[in-house]
């Protein structure tokens, strides 16, 4: 159908632009190259999440049905502005781009990996119907 060709002929396009760029991008062996030391941990918790008791962190996680693992991992975020309330440029963008609150893999995730913590995530997805 037309439609399907239509489809078929974006998608072949789609490919072909990215295939251009990645030939332009050339390898790098990093091992070559000497990186200066740098401080990974930029989170500082909000206020609002500093104190809280085990229990109210329990409680917080199991409302968004979390599941962490790990030594002292930071609470939770319940909005944006608790983890990027200085950068006020970003916080435009997630709001410009209608993202109010985070999901829940991102409000435990964000302040793990501004912590400099390595996460590993799994979260179900919406399904979309085309």
């Amino acid at each position: 159908s037309e439609r399907t060709q239509t489809s078929t002929s974006a998608t072949a396009g789609a490919e072909e632009d990215w295939r251009k760029k990645n030939e332009l991008l050339k390898p790098v062996d990093h091992t070559l190259i000497e990186y200066g030391s740098f401080n990974k941990d930029f989170y500082q918790p909000h206020p609002s999440l500093q104190n809280l008791s085990w229990n109210d962190l329990n409680h917080k996680r199991r409302a968004l049905n979390l599941r962490v693992g790990g030594l002292d991992s930071p609470s939770p975020i319940e909005t944006f502005e608790q983890a990027f309330g200085d950068d006020l440029e970003l916080l435009k963008i997630l709001r410009s781009r209608n993202y109010n609150t985070p999901t829940p893999i991102q409000a435990q995730a964000i302040p793990c990996i501004l912590s400099g913590r390595d996460v590993l995530g799994i979260a179900k997805t919406r399904r979309r119907n085309f």
